[in-house]
């Protein structure tokens, strides 16, 4: 995964079929405003659960708004749990990492709001652009990132 954490972990895709992942909704998070919270039910949140995947063994989010715990299915006794919704520190901003199914149950009540509440979280503490620190490129070398080549200017014939 692309993601500038220490813990880069992995997404979890376990089929959601018939033995579901539950996904918990932390109460008082803005994320979830006029939403209901704690356990996350199917019949009120539909589409936004189905077919999701998780994230598994990743740096834990500054703020976690949502989890999914999953029972494995070859040994029952042993639970995996992930990351749903979580937002992460980053220089003078954040960045938030997201499994629901946001794209694809757009115009449910519960999507629309969820989205509308992301918006409003992300302009609730926007700020001017800062400048990059100066050891940028090697903190994002350190993530993975690298540039994309240059690209080769077309000789003409």
């Amino acid at each position: 995964m692309w993601l500038p954490l220490p813990d880069k972990g992995n997404q979890n895709d376990a089929p959601d079929w018939l033995y579901h992942k539950d996904v918990i909704a932390k109460a008082h998070n803005p994320l979830f405003a006029g939403l209901p919270v704690k356990l996350m039910s199917p019949e009120f949140y539909g589409g936004l659960l189905g077919n999701t995947s998780y994230f598994q063994d990743v740096t834990l989010p500054a703020d976690t708004a949502a989890v999914a715990i999953y029972s494995s299915l070859t040994d029952h006794y042993h639970f995996i749990d992930g990351v749903m919704l979580g937002s992460y520190a980053f220089h003078a901003g954040h960045f938030t990492l997201n499994a629901f199914n946001i794209a694809g149950s757009i115009g449910s009540p519960a999507t629309d709001r969820l989205l509308l509440n992301l918006v409003a979280t992300a302009q609730a503490d926007a700020a001017p652009l800062a400048p990059l620190p100066s050891d940028y490129d090697a903190e994002m070398d350190k993530f993975g990132f690298t540039d994309p080549p240059p690209a080769t200017p077309t000789q003409a014939k």
